[in-house]
């Protein structure tokens, strides 16, 4: 007797359900730039939205700056997989939040011949950015 069905290819099947897999990956765990946007939308600060043109503020991934979910209280120039200037490497001490405040206000005098690059910054503004970050740590 035959049966109606057809023989499946297994193969196809399985390319199959790892397709869907992958798919319902990126739809349960959104990317790591969503997040973020999540987090400045939240942050009703432009000053703590402009650090994200060079630094992931809301997760771990690298861009142009470190990311910097977690400096306060880490080690400068440890972040994994950071390719940091020679004179960071060098930098020895953990960020406390005077030093990352002293280091938003003049980046050269704290760390000199770091590559951070930012604009003139007010002492408010610097204390808006540190608040964000020790809230995230």
């Amino acid at each position: 007797m035959k049966l109606p069905f057809r023989r499946i290819n297994l193969g196809l099947v399985a390319l199959a359900q790892l397709a869907l897999a992958v798919l319902f990956s990126f739809a349960l765990a959104p990317p790591q730039e969503v997040r973020t946007e999540a987090l400045l939308a939240r942050a009703d600060d432009s000053v703590v939205r402009s650090c994200v043109a060079c630094h992931q503020m809301g997760g771990r991934v690298h861009k142009v700056g470190p990311h910097l979910m977690s400096v306060i209280g880490r080690r400068a120039g440890s972040a994994e997989g950071f390719g940091y200037t020679e004179a960071m490497l060098k930098a020895d001490f953990v960020w406390t939040e005077e030093r990352l405040r002293a280091f938003l206000l003049n980046p050269q005098a704290v760390v000199p011949g770091t590559s951070m690059a930012i604009g003139s910054l007010d002492p408010a503004a610097a204390d808006t950015i540190v608040a964000y970050l020790a809230e995230r740590d």
